[in-house]
């Protein structure tokens, strides 16, 4: 029988480790979207969403949004860490494009708050996460060669108790899909 190990305790990461932690999320999320290069900056945004995973957690936490990686936007993603920082949450990303010029309307006849991706302003996403928990190995392959036979590329990591799974690839089938973010 596989021994569950159970963490109840988020530790608090001192400012060098956040640095580090920018650092890295930049290097990988400016590899993986070349979109948010300066010479590319309004062509797709970024989104890092927590999500609580702390029962007892109440506080409101924001996501952080990016159109490019400048020098204000590091320093605000440093300062969204800086937020979330010691909370039990786990953090996903998503990248997308929408019309910012379109007035969209809810069914209620309210206007939706500009800025914002909604169902009628999508126009793509090159990103989709999926987290496979409580799976093997074997099953995990199996279901990453199904995406692969699609022509879907993915970036993997094992978290421990499963898998986290993202597509890699803009160009692929997925960027034409309606997008809801996360």
């Amino acid at each position: 029988m596989k021994q569950i190990k159970v963490f109840n305790r988020v530790p608090h990461l001192e400012d060098w480790v956040i640095d580090k932690q920018v650092e890295k999320q930049v290097r990988f999320l400016k590899a993986v979207h070349p979109q948010l290069a300066d010479e590319h900056w309004n062509e797709g945004r970024v989104e890092l969403r927590p999500v609580k995973r702390d029962p007892n957690l109440k506080d409101y936490l924001r996501s952080y949004g990016t159109w490019h990686l400048g020098d204000k936007d590091v320093a605000e993603l440093k300062k969204f860490l800086g937020v979330i920082n010691g909370k039990g949450v786990d953090l996903y990303f998503s990248a997308f494009a929408f019309d910012y010029s379109m007035d969209v309307f809810k069914k209620d006849g309210k206007k939706y708050e500009k800025g914002k991706i909604n169902n009628e302003n999508a126009l793509f996403t090159s990103i989709l996460p999926m987290d496979f928990d409580g799976i093997t190995s074997e099953e995990f392959q199996r279901e990453k060669q199904r995406l692969l036979d699609l022509g879907i590329e993915t970036i993997d990591i094992m978290s421990g108790h499963g898998y986290q799974m993202s597509t890699a690839n803009e160009n692929s089938p997925l960027s034409a899909l309606e997008f809801s973010p996360l």
